[in-house]
């Protein structure tokens, strides 16, 4: 299967710019080797995707988008992909915060932490959390700062395990996020997340653009014994690119002060640094977001 199938589709807002260097396609992934993952600090049998990026054609591209003219007053939690701008002015306290730290390539995790300690912190956070309230389908949804998040540049993918791992921290590979552990047929019901580009440079969103219950099915699973084995769907992520690993990844540019909204426990995603040059910084925030009409 080296084809994209229609599923999860990207809807961008309406001062967001649809070009041709916006969406790219590989040719699948790979399994790291156990040199290579200890070489990298990877965990052992993770997944990355293959580094033979192209742009998408226009067939393609209708495959993964949809217009927000299109949406009506239906968003779908688990299977849309929002992209949207934040203004500049409430972006720029925080990259001033940052400009104040020195921060060590080789410690940037616990330098970033730094920032938290600025007294203008909280209320940069503060004026990006009411601007981004308009972006939550319920006036009373829950929004919860994750907080910012620092990045090398040149790696194939960023998220690390921070929880089993410590002091060690390594990278996770293509992944599933499990922050509310709901089970398979709820999966796309659990919260989604606003995650902001607050560097200087383009940053990457990786994805297979595939929901987990399209996956199960196109696992050939279906009996009661299947959803018993995959109640909380974590191993189906990589069960289908060890069964499919000619399946494309996608490759989602986002310009400085862009955001994607994705709904990270119900796709196999991660983020990308490879064509970055400085650290890459990103703020996050859970919630239940969406593009409404």
């Amino acid at each position: 299967m080296n084809q994209i199938i229609e599923d999860i589709k990207v809807v961008l807002d309406r001062n967001v710019e649809l070009n041709s260097e916006r969406f790219f396609l590989n040719n699948g992934t790979s399994i790291l080797s156990t040199d290579d993952a200890n070489n990298l600090n990877y965990l052992q049998n993770c997944f990355i995707p293959k580094q033979e990026w192209r742009k998408v054609n226009s067939i393609e591209l209708e495959q993964l988008t949809t217009s927000i003219d299109d949406l009506q007053s239906n968003w779908d939690l688990g299977r849309h992909i929002g992209i949207i701008r934040i203004p500049e002015y409430l972006i720029q306290p925080l990259r001033e915060i940052i400009s104040t730290i020195n921060i060590d390539l080789s410690q940037s995790r616990g330098d970033i932490s730094k920032v938290t300690l600025n007294p203008n912190y909280q209320c940069a956070i503060e004026a990006i959390r009411t601007h981004i309230q308009q972006y939550t389908l319920m006036t009373n949804d829950e929004i919860k700062t994750l907080g910012i998040h620092c990045a090398k540049p040149q790696l194939i993918t960023t998220t690390v395990n921070t929880v089993q791992y410590l002091p060690h921290c390594p990278y996770v590979g293509l992944h599933l996020d499990s922050w509310e552990n709901s089970p398979l047929k709820r999966r796309h019901l659990s919260s989604n997340r606003i995650c902001i580009n607050i560097g200087q440079e383009n940053r990457y969103f990786l994805m297979i653009n595939l929901s987990l219950m399209k996956i199960f099915h196109l696992l050939g699973l279906s009996t009661i014994n299947d959803i018993s084995k995959h109640y909380r769907g974590v191993k189906l992520p990589s069960e289908f690119m060890q069964h499919f690993p000619t399946y494309p990844v996608i490759k989602l540019t986002l310009s400085p002060n862009e955001a994607y909204i994705a709904p990270t426990e119900n796709i196999i995603h991660d983020s990308s640094t490879l064509d970055k040059h400085e650290l890459d910084f990103s703020l996050t925030f859970l919630g239940k977001f969406g593009l409404l009409h």
